[in-house]
């Protein structure tokens, strides 16, 4: 999974944050504390990326064909293209550092919601595909650690389905990187209808190989601890 922010970051610094509430301290959540684990590593580096066995077998079963898909060869093609560095965080006393992730639910049509996302430090964006008219800043584009993918899928999702979305994995990450999240785009719309924002019919209520229902509940259950800022759309 590649991540594109819309705008720069910088390299980690010490401190706390300048917001009110800081998401990635730990609460009077009992829950959540036993979830959030500030330790895991979110991001993939030539430092970090040699695998523990349970973890590379765990990104062999997200491969599609299992027989070809070397690791070895697939990182070091990575680490080609864009920076080994670990910079997804400018942390700060002085700076409370905002975060707009946007999903892709239907409920995004008609919302109206672009001038308030842009006013976010960072953009999050998940996308079915990106357009061949987009360049990305190859310093701006960041890997997912597959051992944070795994802790995301067994921890906060308790295993339920193949694999997380692409959404419900940048809202954790949000959460690791960000002061205050905001999310854009999760969920059925008005109707209850689930589907996405680029699909032709909204007559569909299915969520592939997610557990949708299971991931919108727990994103649900972070607004509800006062971790996310959740926007429905239409």
């Amino acid at each position: 999974m590649l991540l594109v922010f819309q705008t720069p970051v910088d390299e980690v610094s010490e401190g706390m944050c300048a917001c009110k509430d800081c998401v990635r301290q730990q609460t009077h959540s009992f829950w959540f504390n036993e979830l959030y684990d500030l330790s895991i590593q979110p991001l993939l580096t030539w430092e970090n990326h040699v695998l523990s066995e349970d973890i590379y077998k765990y990104w062999k079963g997200l491969q599609k064909n299992k027989n070809e898909d070397n690791y070895t060869a697939v990182v070091e093609k990575l680490f080609s293209l864009f920076p080994d560095k670990m910079q997804y965080s400018d942390a700060s006393p002085k700076h409370c550092r905002t975060c707009a992730v946007i999903g892709n639910s239907g409920n995004l049509k008609g919302s109206r919601y672009g001038h308030f996302i842009d006013l976010h430090d960072f953009v999050i964006s998940t996308y079915k595909k990106v357009s061949p008219s987009v360049k990305a800043n190859r310093h701006k584009v960041m890997i997912l650690h597959p051992a944070f993918i795994k802790y995301v899928h067994e921890i906060w999702l308790l295993k339920r389905g193949k694999y997380p979305s692409t959404g419900f994995l940048a809202i954790i990450f949000a959460l690791h990187v960000c002061d205050q999240v905001s999310t854009f785009g999760f969920g059925a719309d008005q109707y209850g209808n689930w589907y996405h924002y680029f699909e032709k019919t909204s007559n569909k209520v299915r969520t592939g190989a997610h557990s949708g229902s299971f991931e919108f509940d727990t994103m649900m259950q972070l607004y509800l601890e006062n971790k996310i800022q959740v926007f429905r759309g239409r």
